[in-house]
């Protein structure tokens, strides 16, 4: 997934839900940015919809399940699964994420 901030632009490995936005009427995806709350290394344990822990981290979303999203009035996106609820914005969603984890765990 692309990566970077201030102009330094890389790429990044991961894993699980992800959201994708297309500027030209779905004929290609290029702005995609992975699903998590917690930018940190060590993450932290997440249930998934089978009740199942999955690591969620700067690299590392929710694995599987059913979703659906949907954009309400302040333009706010969304997004739920078959166990947990995200919400983010399209500027959120077009910027790009950090291409190495944070220093700080929110999660401790």
């Amino acid at each position: 997934m692309p990566c970077g901030v201030s102009g330094a632009q890389g790429t990044l490995d991961v894993t699980g839900l992800y959201c994708a936005l297309s500027f030209d009427q779905g004929q290609s995806w290029g702005t995609r940015r992975l699903i998590t709350d917690d930018y940190s290394a060590k993450g932290h344990m997440q249930e998934g919809f089978d009740g199942k822990p999955f690591k969620m981290s700067y690299n590392a979303g929710e694995p599987d399940g059913y979703m659906s999203a949907a954009m309400d009035r302040d333009g706010n996106i969304n997004l739920i699964t078959s166990r947990n609820h995200y919400v983010f914005n399209v500027e959120w969603l077009a910027s790009s994420a950090p291409c190495s984890p944070s220093q700080e765990n929110f999660y401790n």
